[in-house]
């Protein structure tokens, strides 16, 4: 095993050459936890790490999301690597790695400046609000494209949606996991995600525009109780669907969430996070991420005109 599994990381290295040990220059991503878009976020900083150095990136226990995303399968410098066995336990595959990489630089919670010319274990997570810069943003959004299959499914899907003085709200019902997340304190009903809506709708219709609502949730979505605003939802959708569907969205609303950052990340579009059941909200407080837990303001006027196909301003009756 160890030698399958030496082989396997030199297929992904850069060798070191002026390094009399030989260390291997690269960066071992090895979180085990978080669901899909905690795992991305993390992997911003390293991302643009490999981009200034040239060092390469290799993720491991990444396999239940990377074929979501064929651009990164395809991809040479910061890849994931295929070499667990069934049955081998986190433990154990970190004592190997330790002892192939013996002269290499090893602690759990390392940073990039402590990183040298040689290997180390690092924990993303602990990196995600680390800054990156644009280009990184945009390598991150061609690697973590989705299939063609999604794209063509969801593009479809909203186009019959989409309309001239139309804007669509791409809603985040965070649902199953959030009954017990921090005590509950973002578990929000359906009736009160509709008292969301509603607040944004009547904003965005005194403008003169129409509002739809794409509906995203973790549990089946019961649409009639969404009564007096005009919400959708994507049939059987998955988890990836439901991301890139928010992603191209011109507004997106939800409680503090990874998973809808993500989607405004990816798709530079406005969003406000919910953080109270009683919480008012005002359209121009959406703001586009340019990092976990941080925005960048919109002028919201022009963005709606625009986001509308509107070639001027709508006439608002008085």
């Amino acid at each position: 095993m160890k030698a399958r599994l030496l082989k396997k990381i030199k297929t992904v290295s850069l060798l070191n050459e002026n390094n009399r040990h030989q260390s291997y220059v690269m960066i071992i991503v090895v979180d085990t936890e978080g669901q899909l878009c905690n795992r991305l976020w993390g992997f911003l900083p390293l991302l643009q790490h490999h981009r200034l150095t040239g060092e390469r990136v290799v993720v491991l226990f990444f396999e239940a999301y990377s074929a979501h995303f064929p651009n990164y399968t395809d991809s040479r410098g910061f890849r994931r690597l295929r070499l667990l066995p069934e049955g081998v336990v986190y433990v154990q595959v970190m004592k190997i790695i330790k002892r192939l990489f013996k002269n290499g630089r090893f602690t759990y919670k390392n940073t990039l400046e402590q990183h040298k010319r040689g290997c180390s274990l690092v924990i993303a997570w602990d990196h995600r609000l680390e800054p990156h810069d644009e280009h990184t943003r945009q390598l991150a959004v061609r690697l973590f494209r989705p299939s063609d299959a999604v794209v063509k499914r969801v593009d479809g899907l909203l186009e019959g949606y989409r309309s001239k003085g139309t804007i669509l709200l791409g809603v985040h019902l965070r649902k199953r996991d959030y009954r017990y997340f921090h005590d509950g304190r973002f578990y929000y009903s359906d009736a009160e995600y509709l008292t969301f809506i509603r607040q944004i709708s009547q904003q965005v219709e005194s403008m003169g525009y129409t509002l739809r609502c794409l509906l995203c949730s973790d549990e089946p979505i019961d649409l009639s109780a969404f009564q007096g605003v005009e919400a959708f939802s994507i049939p059987q959708s998955e988890s990836m669907e439901d991301l890139y569907g928010l992603s191209c969205c011109d507004l997106i609303v939800g409680p503090p969430s990874t998973f809808s950052q993500w989607a405004s990340y990816f798709g530079q579009v406005p969003l406000k996070l919910v953080w109270d059941k009683t919480a008012s909200l005002e359209v121009a407080e959406f703001g586009i991420c340019t990092n976990l837990d941080q925005t960048k303001p919109v002028e919201m006027t022009n963005w709606l005109r625009e986001r509308s196909q509107l070639g001027d301003a709508p006439q608002v009756e008085s």
